[in-house]
């Protein structure tokens, strides 16, 4: 597979990415229903804790539910249980976070999985941050990481060699370019006010912010290390 669609963009790889795809709703900021639900179209859907609420309010039905239940409501995982959702329920006082549980559960299938992440965005930047590298940590066990996605920021995860274009329904506000490891080299950006062509970027100077598209296709690449593509729809 070299497609990857979520709703409002269809990201177009060089390479094959897995085709088995994973959308864990985590219990951060809630996407917006019809944006859930259209993804739920696509994807397999799973749900991390707090995330299972999402999926109540939008009717849309996972089929693995995990965590400590210490945010998601009673309610909410007894509906899930009806619907006939794997649960998988765990101490709250562990040492992974909820997300980490559902990555390692996912490694455990043993099969190349592509990772999809909504509710990784708002409320605490400390939660932000970890969910964003837990999934860089998870790719040593086989799963990739897709994007960290919603209806009004998408970040995108590329590394070594990686190059895609995405094709936007609504062109963003802004494109930022972040280095999610100490270097990343041979940064290639097109279709922006700013191309960029053999760049290195630093993950301690993140100068490669608010880029412009200048229409609704745009191109980036990665020669060495990670690279985080982040779109807003916000000013």
């Amino acid at each position: 597979m070299k497609r990857l669609s979520i709703p409002g963009i269809d990201a177009h790889y060089k390479d094959e990415v897995p085709e088995i795809c994973v959308l864990l709703v985590a219990g951060g900021r809630e996407p917006q229903i019809s944006w859930l639900q259209e993804a739920a179209k696509r994807h397999r859907v799973w749900a991390v804790d707090r995330g299972v609420e999402s999926c109540m309010r939008a009717h849309v039905l996972p089929e693995l539910v995990i965590g400590d239940s210490d945010s998601g409501s009673p309610k909410a995982w007894e509906w899930a249980r009806s619907v006939g959702a794997e649960v998988h329920k765990f101490p709250r006082d562990k040492d992974l976070t909820d997300l980490q549980l559902a990555l390692r559960q996912l490694a455990s299938l043993g099969l190349p999985v592509t990772t999809l992440l909504c509710g990784g965005w708002g409320m605490r930047f400390d939660h932000a941050w970890s969910n964003l590298f837990s999934l860089i940590w998870a790719s040593k066990y086989g799963i990739e990481p897709g994007c960290i996605c919603d209806e009004k920021e998408v970040l995108f995860f590329l590394r070594d060699g990686d190059h895609v274009e995405l094709e936007f329904d609504v062109v963003p506000k802004a494109i930022s370019l972040l280095s999610l490891s100490p270097v990343a080299e041979g940064v290639t950006a097109d279709g922006v006010k700013w191309p960029l062509k053999d760049k290195t970027l630093f993950l301690d100077e993140p100068y490669a912010v608010s880029n412009v598209p200048l229409d609704e296709r745009v191109a980036f690449g990665v020669k060495s290390g990670w690279l985080g593509v982040y779109c807003t729809w916000e000013a």
